[in-house]
């Protein structure tokens, strides 16, 4: 019974530590959900980010050859994903990425998946292509991961406040409902309305 279950619980493992060496989902904030609620896009987060760090200002250009830059993303929440094509888990999240985009892009939100993939463009743009990934992806460089202090293992996700905070930092594989907790937050909406 035993050697059964071990290679179900080394992939179990793997997969809930994502790649390159994480090994737990890590996650920070110390911002408060405020009382009020609105429905309306807004500009400013919908909890007190007064006490959160902010953001590095950085600029890519996505597969297209736009500049994406975090200044033209202020007054939006983003959740900056740092991935590659050869990760598992970073494929795994992709579909949850995508469901939220789906949802929440005409609110005020907004996805950037930053490639660490070192083949290059043109993998990345086929496995866009094949996935049908709808939100911006741009080629990632050592500056923007000195830039958030280092990505030590992927996926990592930086969750972004409209005032360009770092609401959170997530580190592996997490289920879609912890990006949408924090995402729904950040906005002032509920998931009703969704």
């Amino acid at each position: 019974m035993m050697l059964r279950t071990l290679p179900l619980v080394t992939l179990l493992l793997a997969v809930t530590a994502g790649c390159g060496g994480a090994t737990e989902s890590k996650t920070t904030t110390t911002a408060t959900v405020s009382k009020s609620s609105t429905k309306s896009v807004t500009s400013k987060p919908a909890v007190d980010t007064s006490q959160l760090q902010a953001a590095p200002a950085w600029a890519l250009v996505d597969l297209a050859g736009k500049p994406v830059t975090s200044e033209s993303l202020k007054g939006k929440v983003v959740i900056v994903d740092f991935w590659a094509t050869w990760c598992g888990p970073c494929r795994a999240a992709i579909p949850h990425l995508m469901e939220l985009h789906k949802t929440y892009k005409d609110k005020g939100f907004e996805v950037v998946g930053v490639s660490l993939d070192q083949q290059g463009s043109a993998v990345v743009q086929s496995f866009v292509n094949q996935h049908e990934i709808p939100y911006t992806i741009a080629m990632g460089n050592q500056k923007i991961v000195n830039d958030f202090g280092g990505v030590r293992g992927i996926p990592t996700a930086f969750i972004i406040s409209q005032d360009g905070k770092i609401y959170r930092k997530i580190v592996g594989l997490v289920p879609r409902e912890q990006y949408e907790k924090d995402v729904i937050a950040l906005l002032g909406v509920t998931k009703a309305e969704s």
